[in-house]
């Protein structure tokens, strides 16, 4: 019997929404244009032992619903570089580094991503911040 009563997985909840392009060096910040995925997603700044792992997973985390098709940044220079506005509209764009499954096959399961601020460059993040 545990002192706590038992434990029930739960979601992030997922409250702001999201653009993502898959090319984002040949479509991110046009007005209008549509992303490649558009849903609902949570920004965090990383906690814990992974904060110390920034300048390699990125500076910030968002968690996304499980399977949500979230592109990250691919080893070929000549490849596209995936980008992402949270939240929409607001001008905060960043390039996303890496994206991996937490929980797996699990009720509680969702997405993650380390995203690194600044796209293309960190000079186009909007000052002062919306």
């Amino acid at each position: 019997m545990s002192c706590c009563g038992p434990f029930v997985p739960k979601l992030p909840s997922f409250n702001l929404f999201f653009k993502h392009f898959w090319d984002g060096d040949a479509h991110a910040g046009s007005p209008g244009d549509p992303g490649d995925v558009e849903d609902f997603c949570q920004l965090v700044v990383p906690h814990g032992p992974e904060a110390f792992n920034i300048t390699t997973l990125g500076a910030f985390q968002a968690f996304f619903p499980a399977l949500l098709d979230i592109r990250f940044l691919n080893q070929d220079p000549a490849a596209p570089n995936p980008a992402i506005e949270i939240p929409l509209g607001s001008g905060r764009w960043y390039l996303v580094v890496l994206v991996d499954d937490v929980h797996k096959g699990f009720p509680n399961e969702y997405r993650i991503a380390y995203l690194n601020k600044g796209f293309p460059s960190i000079e186009t993040f909007p000052v002062p911040l919306p």
